[in-house]
């Protein structure tokens, strides 16, 4: 009976899999470590995630405004000062991770922006 249960499982690995996934999600409930051996299809894409919102919340606990671009990981920051007001002007901000390549319409941006309205910001 035991050897059956064992070729259960070498059978149907995706099964086994899914449980596995469930377990390890309630195990690191914010979603940050080793994102890879969590989500083994789409590991770049989340680690990409992972990264624009640790960005927004960095942002967010230095007292900045962070608001979204697009859907793509642009962001527009605006500082403030310690008394809440507006200061500087707004920037866009890129956010990459590892060496992820920048694309032409981005270089464009930067040219077109200069270097203190457009910033890279990897992790």
């Amino acid at each position: 009976m035991l050897q059956n249960e064992h070729r259960q499982i070498f059978n149907n690995p995706q099964a086994n899999s899914t449980r596995r996934l469930r377990l390890m999600d309630k195990k690191k409930l914010f979603g940050f470590g080793n994102t890879n051996r969590r989500f083994p299809a789409a590991g770049k894409r989340t680690q990409g995630q992972i990264a624009k919102d640790r960005y927004a919340f960095e942002q967010a606990m230095a007292g900045n405004d962070c608001t979204p671009l697009r859907r793509g990981g642009d962001f527009v920051v605006q500082k403030r000062n310690f008394i809440g007001e507006l200061e500087g002007e707004p920037a866009v901000v890129d956010v990459k991770t590892g060496n992820a390549r920048v694309t032409e319409a981005q270089k464009q941006r930067h040219k077109r922006l200069g270097r203190n309205r457009h910033k890279i910001v990897r992790y």
